[in-house]
């Protein structure tokens, strides 16, 4: 009886062992997909992300289109730059552009170097 004990226990642990490695071998397995799913989904979101800018930035261009030299634009002032009584905006005349969106603007009180800008329509003498 003790031989027959130990080869059914022999028994049981083998088929113990290859349930754990077959087991071992599906998480294995599965933490593989869910990696792969996590780096599929990741790029995914990058070529979104790209996309998405993409078109803020068309829409951006129709919105504000470039200025040229000699346009009239007006450049906000920051609220921490200004008192009460001092003016919002100040009203400029474009001397040069630069090809990375910068813009030399002349005013009466000086120049200044801006990228955000707003077009001021109508003629001003500066």
């Amino acid at each position: 009886m003790d031989m027959k004990m130990k080869a059914v226990m022999d028994t049981k642990i083998r088929m113990e062992t290859k349930i754990r490695m077959e087991t071992k071998i599906r998480m294995e397995t599965k933490m593989d997909e869910t990696s792969q799913n996590i780096l599929e989904a990741r790029s995914k979101a990058a070529q979104s992300l790209e996309k998405q800018a993409k078109k803020m930035k068309a829409t951006s261009h129709k919105v504000h289109p470039p200025a040229k030299v000699g346009d009239n634009i007006i450049i906000p002032t920051p609220d921490v730059d200004r008192a009460k009584g001092d003016l919002r905006h100040v009203i400029g005349v474009v001397l040069e552009a630069s090809d990375d969106g910068f813009y030399k603007i002349g005013t009466k009180h000086g120049n200044y170097i801006a990228d955000n800008y707003s077009f001021c329509y109508g003629f001003y003498l500066v």
